[in-house]
């Protein structure tokens, strides 16, 4: 039981040092966090299905390589820690590979949801 208990305290620890700082500023700005559904996860790749309502964010992490595909398109801003914003657009069922990038919000500022199917490549 009292390993059952560090492993959880474990995890979670790991997940808020991941997660944490995006967390933190949806917490503070009161906006939405995405949901996330992850098909797979291994040493080679991971597979998730993110959804963003209309102002839903992601957390702030570095992203590595990855493919996705927009299963619902909508407008789109990239929130940089330095400030800088980048805005974009996703229509329903264009694919895109992007680069591995530096961490970023992904913020949905459309007025509808926003889902989009991503491959993540894991070195």
């Amino acid at each position: 039981m009292k390993a059952t208990r560090n492993t959880v305290v474990g995890l979670l620890s790991a997940f808020a040092l991941v997660f944490g700082s995006g967390t933190a500023r949806a917490q503070e700005t009161g906006a939405p966090k995405m949901e996330q559904k992850v098909f797979l996860d291994n040493e080679r790749v991971k597979v998730a299905e993110n959804t963003f309502k209309p102002g839903a964010e992601s957390p702030s992490i570095a992203r590595p390589f990855r493919v996705v595909r927009a299963i619902k398109g909508g407008k789109f801003q990239r929130i940089y820690a330095n400030g800088k914003k980048e805005d974009g657009q996703y229509r329903t069922g264009d694919v895109r590979t992007l680069d591995a990038s530096p961490a970023y919000i992904f913020k949905n500022v459309g007025d509808g949801e926003l889902v989009l199917y991503v491959v993540y490549i894991k070195k």
